[in-house]
């Protein structure tokens, strides 16, 4: 098929039936039991109806070539001189670049609706767990940053080279 399409499951009087249709060409659809037999049925119209315009020379429309979104990594961010002092002193106290530290929030932040709740705590559960090993073992107890204390959707802690994270297991 040259032409983009939609798919629906339609319960028309208790019978349910798949529909294909073209987005670009009015009236141009398929129906069928499985959505193979109305794609199938769509794409003999759409090519009877290219051959009847091409025939007639009635206009074709366009074909519409969906462009997807290209992100490079980086952004301008404005933010109070205050708020931007006080994520930079939030940085050096953990040992990471400003850039580091947005990022992990921003990370944070967009994983929240992502993430059931049931991994959330799991990944708590580990952390603590891995606090607790470390005690028992006598040695110093993991310094995780704040981020990961009020976020728990962050996966890294600082090692004892405060310029380099690692991920938590």
């Amino acid at each position: 098929m040259k032409y983009s399409y939609s798919m629906a499951l339609i319960d028309h009087e208790g019978e349910r039936q798949w529909v294909a249709q073209s987005k670009e060409m009015k009236n141009c659809y398929g129906v069928g039991d499985t959505q193979e037999e109305a794609l199938e049925e769509l794409a003999e119209n759409e090519t009877a109806l290219i051959e009847a315009a091409i025939e007639n020379n009635y206009p074709l429309p366009a074909i519409q070539v969906e462009q997807s979104e290209r992100f490079s990594g980086k952004l301008t961010l404005r933010i109070s001189p205050k708020e931007h002092e006080l994520a930079a002193k939030q940085a050096q106290r953990q040992g990471i670049s400003l850039n580091q530290y947005i990022n992990d929030g921003i990370v944070a932040y967009s994983r929240e609706a992502f993430i059931p709740a049931s991994e959330i705590h799991e990944m708590h559960r580990k952390l603590t767990r891995l606090d607790e090993n470390l005690s028992m073992a006598g040695r110093k107890r993991a310094s995780y940053s704040p981020a990961i204390v009020d976020n728990p959707y962050s996966f890294a802690k600082l090692t004892n080279n405060k310029n380099e994270k690692t991920p938590v297991a």
